[in-house]
Formats: structure tokens, C-alpha cells, sequence
């Protein structure tokens, strides 16, 4: 991870919406941010504090609430999240709800996010 080569967000908060392959039942995701150690100003007040992850089976479709969580800043670079137990089926499309950050006022970074689980047969 290079400081700056993220998707930037507007404002301390944000969502970005992945279109996956295949439909899938998620049961991990993880999220990753820059570590201190390589930040230019030695802090993470880009990363995302808190955040949301959805999935939706189509366009249309309502969105699911599949977990909140919080980033740890003193954590690994790359984060992994485990979503409550009670699987909500198979899912086209994820949402990441970036719901506050570590206190940037102008952006918040998202330099990876993945999600993992197994495709609908």
C-alpha cells in the first residue's frame, strides 16, 4: 500500500458499491488502510473508524444489514471481519458504509476491501 492510492471519499464519512461476479453468501470481509508507519503525517485520520456492510441480490433490491464493525488503527493493515452467524443468503452486489473516520475532516481512505465467502450454486 502506497500513501494516496486509495479510493477517497468525501467528508469523514462515505459508501462505495462493489458488483461481484457471481452471486455470493458472504461470511468475511476485510477492510485495509494505510499503516502509521507509512502515512507522510505519522497518523491515520483518513482510515475508517467505524463502518457498515450491506449486500443486495440485485440493483433494486432492499439492502441487508450484514454487520457494523470498527477498524482498528493500531491493528494489522489488512482487517478481517467475521459477519454474525445467521447467513441472509446470496448476494449480487456489497455496499461499504463508511459511517466515520479517525477525524479527517476533507476525506476518508479506503485502500482495500474485500469480501469472502462461498458462490450460489
Amino acid at each position: 500500500m502506497l500513501p494516496g492510492r486509495c479510493w477517497a471519499l468525501a467528508g469523514s464519512w462515505g459508501h462505495l458499491t462493489i458488483a461481484l461476479s457471481h452471486r455470493v453468501t458472504i461470511s468475511h470481509v476485510t477492510l485495509g488502510h494505510l499503516p502509521k508507519v507509512l502515512s507522510p503525517t505519522g497518523t491515520n485520520g483518513s482510515s475508517p473508524r467505524e463502518f457498515s456492510v450491506y449486500g443486495k441480490r440485485d440493483l433494486e433490491d432492499e439492502r441487508t444489514l450484514l454487520g457494523t464493525f470498527l477498524y482498528d488503527e493500531d491493528g494489522n493493515q489488512l482487517q478481517t471481519f467475521k459477519l454474525p452467524g445467521n447467513r441472509k443468503g446470496a448476494f449480487s452486489f456489497v455496499k461499504l458504509q463508511v459511517n466515520s473516520n479517525r477525524g479527517h475532516p476533507e476525506y476518508t481512505c479506503i485502500y482495500s476491501f474485500r469480501e469472502h465467502g462461498e458462490m450460489e450454486q
